[in-house]
């Protein structure tokens, strides 16, 4: 019985086309970094879970950084999937649930969050080349909301700024999430009220200016 189900199972590996087992590797690949750091996804980890040979990783992925490449994107994608803007709501609104969910992917996807942001894989180039790209496509999502126009001259400042305001979201979302002094409002508070106040943009502060809360500390006993 056992010949027959690896036969059956070999048979069902080798009807899968070209991009099917591509997408299967990077999907074994981003579950592994839900629970554990980029650099513990090992080519003898990966084949062993995938239940494939070297050669077949290498064949779609030439070199281990290659693959590790391709998880990140995968993982990212997954990330802006999360925080893409619902265009049927008002900005402030908008931002909120994009920052109430921006939240709730990373407290979901926090192992593997916390170690490309501050593990020892941070530094490597292939993760801080995703994290770019990841911020670089978060700020266009703004942007798309925000009417500043490309070609106004203040534009590449405000992108800067925009950069920066993401990168103060992730670091201060793993700090919450390690240690949440305060309640999850008052950080999505926080967020949303730290953009204009980081790109120093009236139009941003307008948009946003619609009943803000005050933010108010902690209760204490």
């Amino acid at each position: 019985m056992s010949r027959v189900s690896g036969t059956e199972s070999t048979a069902k590996r080798a009807r899968l086309s070209p991009e099917e087992r591509r997408k299967q590797l990077i999907g074994v690949g981003h579950e592994m970094l839900r629970e554990r750091p980029l650099g513990d996804i090992t080519v003898a980890a990966v084949t062993a879970q995938a239940g494939v040979s070297r050669a077949l990783l290498f064949h779609y992925f030439p070199t281990l950084e290659d693959y590790h490449r391709a998880i990140l994107h995968n993982a990212n994608a997954e990330l802006l999937d999360h925080v893409r803007p619902n265009p049927a709501l008002a900005p402030l609104d908008m931002l909120r649930d994009s920052m109430e969910r921006f939240i709730g992917y990373v407290e979901h996807n926090q192992t593997a969050y916390h170690a490309m942001l501050r593990g020892p894989a941070s530094a490597s180039p292939v993760v801080v080349e995703q994290a770019e790209d990841t911020r670089g496509k978060i700020a266009e999502m703004l942007f798309a909301v925000v009417p500043i126009d490309a070609a106004d001259p203040d534009r590449p400042r405000l992108e800067l700024a925009v950069r920066g305001w993401i990168a103060y979201l992730e670091q201060v979302v793993l700090t919450w999430l390690a240690e949440p002094t305060i309640t999850r409002e008052q950080l999505i508070d926080l967020f949303v009220r730290s953009l204009p106040a980081l790109t120093l943009t009236p139009q941003i502060a307008a948009i946003l200016a619609t009943d803000l809360p005050e933010i108010s500390p902690p209760a204490t006993e």
